[in-house]
């Protein structure tokens, strides 16, 4: 789902149901700007993000979500520096996780892994056709008993979504352990 999609769906919704939808800065940094410049310069973003001047890059990018949210009526209830940068190998790629703030509606991400598949330790190492995978961990329901439900989300340079399943708790290491399966194929132990 792209970003018109979202605002679609949600002028369609009367202010009720407007309240559980995503918010709009929220959705929009992690599902569209993020996404939309990853995937046109995959080796520069994850760089820049995994450096010490990951708060520059994410502010630069955050001036987008404002102007999104504004030319549609939204608030902005974030600040960019509430968003955490992680550099956390996935086997032998880079990848640059980012810990959104706490996510609370649906479809809202916790997690957003940025994959660059090229092996850094291999001189010879070449980009695969598509260098990079972007993945999300997103809030989906809780059940009963309070207990948060997640489910994985891989995005595509066109915008295309996919529901990969049912995600692990909303934690770094879960989250990482199965971006780790996804990408690289196995099972961890």
């Amino acid at each position: 789902m792209g970003l018109l999609d979202f605002f679609s769906r949600r002028t369609r919704l009367d202010s009720g149901d407007r309240q559980d939808a995503p918010r709009c800065d929220h959705y929009s940094f992690a599902h569209v700007v993020l996404r939309d410049d990853a995937f046109q310069n995959p080796v520069q973003c994850v760089a820049e993000l995994a450096s010490s001047n990951s708060l520059t890059r994410v502010s630069d990018l955050w001036e987008t979500v404002e102007q999104i949210c504004e030319e549609h009526g939204e608030p902005v209830t974030l600040d960019p520096e509430d968003i955490l940068i992680h550099k956390v190998p996935i086997g032998s790629w880079p990848c640059a996780l980012i810990e959104m703030p706490a996510a609370a509606r649906k479809t809202e991400a916790f997690f957003v892994a940025l994959v660059l598949k090229v092996d850094l330790s291999n001189d010879d190492a070449r980009f695969e056709t598509e260098p990079l995978r972007y993945l999300t961990l997103e809030f989906s329901d809780t059940n009963s008993i309070d207990e948060i439900k997640t489910v994985i989300g891989e995005w595509g340079r066109h915008g295309t979504h996919t529901s990969l399943g049912p995600g692990p708790a909303p934690t770094i290491t879960a989250f990482a352990e199965r971006v780790e399966q996804i990408v690289t194929g196995r099972r961890l132990v």
